[in-house]
């Protein structure tokens, strides 16, 4: 299975929180690569935070999970969700050479079954069914 590359950022964030592309809701597994030549330089490991961000009718954006980042490539995989989610990298204050690459697992297309009962034919196609 392939990932595919959906951010790529590079020196100082413009704000302390970097609100990244994509919109999300089924499950959805992810890289995130995060590099610093000085941090690396000075033995430094921690990144910062990456927050699962929903924005939801009437509230706005709320934080779910909230991973610690390090200078490192991880993989990280969210559950499914009833709300679209994001994700908002927080990097450390102290970090100011940083490069991210987050890279999202490309989806997999979901085969449709068509059953066949008294006669009728129904099609399930992994997130219900679909009746003639």
């Amino acid at each position: 299975m392939s990932y595919q590359l959906v951010a790529a950022i590079n020196t100082p964030p413009p704000e302390d929180e970097v609100l990244l592309p994509g919109v999300y809701q089924a499950e959805t597994e992810f890289i995130i690569e995060v590099l610093s030549p000085e941090g690396e330089r000075r033995g430094w490991q921690r990144a910062g935070y990456l927050a699962r961000m929903f924005d939801i009718p009437g509230v706005g954006l709320t934080e779910g999970e909230v991973y610690k980042l390090y200078l490192e490539r991880k993989k990280l995989k969210y559950a499914r969700s009833a709300e679209p989610f994001r994700l908002e990298f927080r990097p450390v204050y102290w970090i100011i050479d940083y490069q991210l690459r987050l890279w999202v697992k490309a989806a997999e297309p979901i085969p449709s079954i068509q059953l066949t009962i008294n006669g009728e034919v129904f099609t399930f196609n992994g997130e219900g069914i679909t009746f003639p």
